[in-house]
């Protein structure tokens, strides 16, 4: 009868099937290559998470097949932390201890005395976004909690642009001062974060709804005129006690009742200055070039 392998040749085997996995991944491929690798699985587990919340949304709507839906649920989990444990096994730090180890930008709010973490004593609020339509966000926003309210004026003239599915590590920032719109948005940017959008405001309410319980969060992300003046969405609670989803005028100076949900500013390249530029030229250039084939192609059948 074989003896039960003891805990140091358990640990030895873990040990060996990471390494394992890991080289089936990664081969021999560059840092750059790696970096990709991890990319790819964050959107994967990114999309994964919004399904698995729409289907969690399923599972508590009244005519929901509950056997179905959490059948759903599970193989979305399972799914979710496979893609988890092949990033941990890419990278070598698992999810926790990615999350526990401060980004620059953390830092940076952090230093500044900016940072509130009031909220659930957190310093991080990751935040699952999904590409949902306006009607799905609205909707949604709605069922998330306890009675709430959208301002009409909002819901039918503010610019929506279905988000794509990505994870938003949010900091919540307290200014401690008097701040108007436009100042607020260059000491984020001087701090290596930008504001929420509209369409992420409205998805932050929905994964963390008791938040603007306790102070108006803006989403300085969005400007956009209503009724005449430029506005900026914001979570708050009316005075008969419903979440809402309303907006301020753009020129307020918000005072300490105010907070600042803010993410990394990292812009894909595409969206920047330079490389909507470089877009933009190559885009040009090969209309130039086809326009030019076609015309040496209508001279060169009129010479023959």
């Amino acid at each position: 009868m074989e003896s039960a392998p003891n805990s140091r040749e358990n640990y030895e085997k873990t040990e060996q099937d990471i390494h394992r996995v890991k080289s089936e991944i990664t081969g021999d491929k560059s840092k750059e290559e790696i970096a990709t690798l991890v990319e790819e699985r964050e959107q994967l587990v990114a999309e994964l998470e919004a399904e698995k919340s729409r289907a969690e949304d399923d599972a508590r709507g009244d005519n929901a097949n509950l056997d179905d839906a959490r059948a759903k649920i599970e193989k979305l989990t399972a799914e979710i932390d496979s893609y988890k444990n092949e990033i941990a096994e890419i990278t070598g730090v698992t999810e926790e201890e990615r999350e526990s180890i401060p980004s620059p930008e953390l830092a940076r709010i952090r230093d500044a005395g900016y940072l509130d973490t009031s909220f659930e004593g957190k310093e991080i609020h990751r935040t699952s976004i999904g590409d949902l339509s306006k009607e799905e966000a609205l909707d949604r926003y709605k069922k998330s909690g306890g009675a709430t309210w959208v301002w009409d004026e909002l819901e039918k003239n503010m610019p929506y642009v279905v988000p794509n599915a990505e994870n938003l590590d949010v900091m919540i920032i307290n200014f401690n001062k008097y701040i108007s719109s436009d100042d607020a948005i260059k000491e984020m940017d001087a701090l290596g974060v930008r504001p929420l959008t509209y369409e992420e405001l409205i998805q932050y309410g929905i994964a963390h709804p008791s938040h603007q319980e306790q102070k108006a969060l803006i989403g300085l992300g969005s400007k956009h005129a209503l009724v005449g003046n430029p506005h900026a969405p914001v979570l708050d609670v009316n005075g008969v006690g419903e979440r809402s989803l309303d907006a301020n005028h753009w020129g307020n100076d918000w005072d300490d009742r105010y907070r600042f949900p803010v993410a990394r500013n990292s812009i894909p390249f595409s969206r920047s200055p330079c490389g909507s530029f470089l877009f933009q030229f190559a885009q040009g250039l090969g209309c130039a070039i086809h326009r030019a084939c076609v015309l040496f192609q209508k001279v060169f059948q009129r010479v023959r």
